[in-house]
């Protein structure tokens, strides 16, 4: 996303280099900025297509062509998790918490519709409910829903015309609410997956605190931004 940002916006990708994934970054730049897509994996190379023609005709925005990325995402990580119960629990839960962001930052049905994200418990109906009733209905409508602490957060949010930091914190938070429970478990890739959860919450807190002190934010804003990890 940086890399095609990058391109359309005739800045230095330089300056945006990561860590290497599945692509080293040298690999992708070459290939992003000469549009050639056909070796990424299939979701990516559609969402990378789509945020370039988001790009040609102007709709682009940060929000938007992160919502892409995040729906390519989610989608090649459902096939990813289906094996493994909790981290298909995770992926279930956090595409939930996304689709009710989509719904609410959007407030438009066939917006939020076209970034839909599969397998999680709210469908289609939900969406069009979410987008389109008043937060009066939708508060009654998901009152004893097992979303409904999810969903208040963000007609909280949206009421207040505010970020949604906490519908995010819950997100971000749920791999490690769920893990911790069986937190000394020694059973199959559980230990692994419990490690990977606490490091990438631990790379997430060192940048939310590093640009928390870049941007003068305060500490006690900070703390309340900080994401679970190691008790």
């Amino acid at each position: 996303l940086a890399l095609i940002r990058a391109k359309h916006l005739k800045i230095d990708a330089t300056k945006l280099k990561t860590a290497d994934g599945r692509f080293s970054f040298a690999e992708m730049k070459e290939k992003v900025m000469a549009d050639d897509y056909s070796a990424f994996p299939k979701e990516m190379a559609k969402a990378l297509l789509k945020i370039d023609l988001m790009f040609v005709d102007k709709s682009a925005n940060g929000e938007n062509t992160d919502n892409v990325i995040k729906t390519a995402y989610y989608t090649e990580l459902e096939n990813a998790v289906k094996k493994v119960k909790e981290l298909n629990q995770i992926f279930s839960y956090q595409a939930d918490c996304t689709n009710i962001l989509l719904s609410f930052r959007y407030k438009d049905y066939t917006k939020a519709e076209a970034l839909y994200v599969k397998g999680g418990s709210l469908g289609l109906a939900d969406l069009k409910a979410l987008c389109e009733e008043s937060s009066e209905t939708i508060m009654v409508r998901y009152k004893f829903h097992k979303l409904s602490k999810e969903i208040l957060s963000a007609v909280e949010s949206y009421q207040a015309s505010s970020p949604y930091d906490e519908l995010e914190l819950l997100s971000d938070n749920y791999p490690l609410t769920l893990l911790k429970k069986n937190k000394y478990s020694v059973e199959g890739m559980y230990p692994y997956m419990l490690y990977c959860f606490y490091k990438l919450a631990e790379i997430k807190n060192a940048r939310i605190i590093m640009v928390g002190k870049i941007n003068s934010i305060s500490e006690e804003q900070i703390k309340k931004m900080v994401r679970d990890s190691y008790e």
